[in-house]
């Protein structure tokens, strides 16, 4: 951004936030499902590790339980509707009470599924959502 923040993504996953109130580094995952896989299972855990700033936090550990959900009302999607999409959430046992930690809608272009739209929380206070460009169902 102008204000020098930068998200680093991969897959539609966070790899790493900086420039923000609350910044994440060095995320990794172990045990990290395909976007396939996740939608077709009910539910699917795995472990998330990232460092945290400000605060110096290393190895900050979260056991990341995923599931498929109906499309959401409240999303910040623009020029496509939540309906055609494919969603799956987030949610820790960190996760603040009524927010997940992640929401993900995910579509299929050229045969692969991949993110069209992702919502991130670093935290209580700090949220964030992306969407490709140009919008593709």
């Amino acid at each position: 951004s102008n204000a020098g923040q930068v998200m680093r993504l991969q897959n539609g996953r966070l790899l790493s936030a900086k420039g923000f109130a609350v910044d994440w580094t060095s995320v990794t995952y172990k045990d990290l499902p395909l976007w396939s896989q996740a939608t077709t299972r009910p539910r699917t855990r795995f472990i998330r590790y990232h460092d945290e700033m400000p605060g110096y936090k290393v190895g900050v550990f979260d056991m990341v339980t995923i599931r498929r959900i109906d499309p959401p009302q409240d999303t910040r999607l623009t020029g496509i509707l939540p309906t055609q999409l494919t969603w799956l959430e987030e949610t820790t046992d960190t996760s603040p009470r009524a927010r997940p930690s992640a929401r993900y809608g995910l579509s299929t272009a050229d045969g692969k599924l991949g993110v069209v739209y992702a919502e991130q929380c670093f935290g209580r206070e700090l949220c964030l959502a992306w969407q490709t460009w140009p919008t593709t169902p």
